[in-house]
C-alpha cells in the first residue's frame, strides 16, 4: 500500500509490503520487489526517487547477503537491513519513502541519502566499529552521529531530528545503551531544559552478531530553530526525562507548504510516567493509539494525518488481533507488525509513524 501527501509541486509517498509466507527467500524476495516496483511505478515513482529504504528481515545473517545482489538488479539507492522479523510470518518487509519534485536532488549512497531543495535532509545509517561492549559501541555510534553533522557546518542541538537506535537484546543491553545517550547528551548541551531528539529504542539487530546497537537517523539542514516544536501531552504522558531517558515524544517541523510530525515510539504509559495495563495488549494498543492522538492534537495534526505506522510486538503470537485492530482504525495507510520487544518488559506493544498536513507557515520555505 502507498500513502501520499502532495501539495504544490512536491508529493511524498509512503510504501510498505511485505512478502507472503513460506517458500525459498530469494523467490519470496524477488516476487516482493516486483510487486512494489509495480506498485509504485502505477503512481509514476521511479527507483530514484526513493529517499530511503528500510528492509526488515527475519533472519538477517543469511537473508542479507542475497538480498544485496537483487536490490543493485532492482536500482534501489540507500536501504538500510534491519533484524526485525515480520510478525505476520513472512520472510522481508520493506518500508519505502519517496519524494518527487522536478527541482530537487536526491542523491544516495551506501550509508546515506540526502534529499535537497533550498533545505538539505540527510537519512543515514551508523554501525559500531570493533566488537567492544555496549556502552563503547554506543560510544562510537555517538561519535560518528557528531561527526555527520560537524561535516555539513552544523551541530546535534540544531540539525538532528530524529533518531532510530536497534539494540540487540534490548531488555539486557537497553539501559546501557540510554546511560552512554545521556552523557553524549549532556556533553552535547542537549537536556530537558533545551530539548532531546525524537526516537525509537527498539529490539533490533544487524547482521554483524557481535553488532549490540545501529542508529538510523534525520538531520535537516537549512531548518531554523522557529521551525521545531516539540511534542507534549501533559494529561496523557510525562516527559520521558522522569523515568530516566533522553528522548522526545515528537517532534515537529514546519516548512512553507506543510508540517511533518515525527512521532516517537509510543508505548502504554500515563502520566505519571507508568506502564497501563500490564499484561492485556488489547488495552495497552488502546491506550498508545490515545496518546499518538494527543500527541498530535496537541501540535495542529491529528490521526488521520498518518501516513504510515511501525507496530512493534513483544510477543508474536499477538499478531492477528493487533492486525485487526489496527484494520479497525480505517486510515487507510501502509503498516507494518514487526516481533520487536520494547524497552520496557511491561510494554507488549509500541507504535511509531509519521504524519504530514498542510499546516505550513508561508514565511518559511516550501518543502
Amino acid at each position: 500500500m502507498i500513502a501520499e501527501f502532495c501539495k504544490n509541486k512536491t508529493k511524498e509517498y509512503f510504501q510498505i509490503a511485505e512478502s507472503n509466507i513460506g517458500g525459498l527467500f530469494e523467490d519470496s524476495a524477488r516476487d516482493l520487489l516486483k510487486r512494489i516496483q509495480e506498485e509504485y511505478g502505477n503512481k509514476g515513482l521511479t527507483s530514484s526517487m526513493i529517499v530511503y529504504s528500510k528492509i526488515y528481515l527475519s533472519d538477517i545473517v543469511n537473508q542479507a547477503p542475497v538480498l544485496r545482489k537483487l536490490l543493485c538488479e532492482f536500482g534501489f539507492g540507500f536501504y538500510s537491513f534491519i533484524g526485525q522479523a515480520p510478525a505476520s510470518g513472512g520472510k522481508i518487509a520493506v518500508e519505502n519513502y519517496f519524494i518527487d519534485n522536478p527541482n530537487a536532488v536526491i542523491m544516495s549512497c551506501d550509508k546515506s541519502s540526502s534529499y535537497l531543495n533550498g533545505y538539505k535532509l540527510e537519512y543515514g545509517e551508523l554501525r559500531p566499529n570493533g566488537k567492544a561492549d555496549i556502552c563503547s559501541q554506543t560510544n562510537d555510534l555517538m561519535s560518528q552521529l557528531s561527526d555527520a553533522v560537524n561535516k555539513q557546518n552544523g551541530n546535534i542541538l540544531r540539525n538532528l531530528i530524529r533518531t532510530w537506535i536497534y539494540i540487540r537484546d534490548i531488555d539486557k543491553n537497553y539501559k546501557s545503551m540510554v546511560s552512554v545517550r545521556r552523557e553524549n547528551f549532556d556533553r552535547w548541551g542537549l537536556t530537558s531544559k533545551t530539548h532531546y531528539i525524537a526516537s525509537t529504542g527498539i529490539d533490533g539487530c544487524g547482521e554483524d552478531p557481535c553488532e549490540l546497537v545501529g542508529i538510523m537517523y534525520l538531520n535537516a539542514y537549512g531548518v531554523s530553530e522557529e521551525q521545531i516544536h516539540f511534542l507534549e501531552a501533559t494529561s496523557n504522558l510525562c516527559a520521558t526525562s522522569k523515568y530516566g531517558v533522553t528522548f522526545e515524544r515528537g517532534t515537529r517541523v514546519v516548512y512553507g507548504d506543510r508540517a511533518h510530525y515525527f512521532i516517537s515510539g509510543t508505548a502504554s504509559i500515563d502520566a505519571n510516567g507508568d506502564i497501563l495495563y500490564s499484561n492485556d495488549v488489547e488495552k495497552q494498543f488502546e491506550r498508545v493509539i490515545e496518546n499518538i492522538s494527543s500527541l498530535l492534537v496537541s501540535a495542529g495534526s491529528g490521526i488521520d494525518d498518518l501516513k504510515y505506522l511501525n507496530v512493534y510486538l513483544r510477543d508474536f503470537s499477538d499478531y492477528s488481533y493487533i492486525d485487526k485492530r489496527v484494520k479497525e482504525l480505517k486510515l487507510g495507510i501502509p503498516y507494518i507488525i514487526l516481533h520487536a520487544p520494547v524497552c520496557r518488559e511491561g510494554w507488549l506493544v509500541e507504535l511509531e509513524g509519521v504524519a504530514i498536513n498542510g499546516n505550513g507557515n508561508e514565511k518559511f520555505l516550501y518543502f
